[in-house]
């Protein structure tokens, strides 16, 4: 049996800023699964069971998630 697809949007974003002319700040923020869509395991598909057929459980996907980040270069 096929379950349903896997999804998953990751976004980046990064700026850069002159402090002085040889100084900069790197900042940047990073976000991983941004629509927290669920993705569920595919059916059971065992015949000799009661719970054939329903989507009982989510793959270990990873929850939404950011991450920021700051560098200051001389």
């Amino acid at each position: 049996m096929q379950g349903t697809p896997q999804r998953q949007l990751n976004v980046e974003l990064a700026r850069s800023f002159h402090v002085t002319k040889e100084q900069n700040l790197y900042f940047r923020v990073e976000s991983y699964n941004v629509t927290n869509t669920p993705s569920f395991q595919p059916p059971d598909g065992n015949l000799e069971d009661t719970t054939l057929g329903p989507l009982s459980s989510t793959g270990n996907m990873v929850p939404r998630q950011f991450q920021f980040g700051l560098k200051y270069i001389s």
